[in-house]
């Protein structure tokens, strides 16, 4: 199983086609407020069919508890001033990517892109409809660092169960937005908007 490739799907996911960013860990641990809806295991669901379900999880994932539904959204060429990323202490909840601009790009992909996060302390959970992954958070600065514990993808059939390299990506945290930045695959900069819920 190519679990490079897979690692770099769950990176697509976090920041809709985005570079991995560097690979360093960061120290800290993100500040958050406790929300009482929040899965916090890693254990597998059950489920009895291949594809996603109603409820957003599908038998191939075996690495998150998310019940909430992807939305797919639209790349848009952004026009302006990009905004630098802030940091911020991220608060837990579930949070759905709601809008992915591309900034100073020679031109879009026709992919469209769909995302889940779910924060709860140090540990997160993410999904898509193809990918999905567990692990740690931590931040410093304005650098968001995520360590992949379990990374399944439903296009490779297969789940890897071991610790991943980490992946940081710049951010900004306010008002539950989270903002997530990254290289965009033709140049120029990809800013992906997640709103909690």
């Amino acid at each position: 199983m190519d679990w490079t490739r897979a690692t770099g799907l769950l990176v697509a996911i976090l920041v809709a086609c985005g570079d991995s960013g560097d690979s360093t860990t960061s120290a800290s641990t993100t500040d958050a407020s406790t929300s009482g809806d929040t899965p916090t295991t890693s254990a597998a669901p059950t489920s009895t069919t291949d594809t996603t379900t109603g409820g957003g999880v599908g038998a191939w994932d075996q690495c998150t508890q998310i019940t909430v539904e992807p939305l797919e959204v639209s790349q848009i060429m952004a026009v302006g001033i990009i905004p630098q990323p802030a940091g911020g202490a991220i608060a837990d909840g579930t949070y759905l990517l709601t809008s992915y601009e591309v900034f100073g790009s020679a031109g879009l992909t026709s992919d469209t892109l769909s995302g889940v996060l779910v924060f709860a302390g140090p540990a997160y959970q993410v999904g898509t409809l193809d990918v999905a992954a567990n692990g740690t958070v931590s931040t410093a600065g304005s650098d968001l660092t995520l360590t992949a514990e379990c990374s399944c993808s439903r296009v490779l059939g297969d789940c890897d169960m071991t610790v991943q390299t980490p992946v940081t990506q710049p951010y900004t945290f306010f008002e539950d937005t989270l903002l997530l930045f990254s290289d965009y695959i033709n140049g120029g900069t990809a800013l992906a908007t997640y709103k909690k819920q």
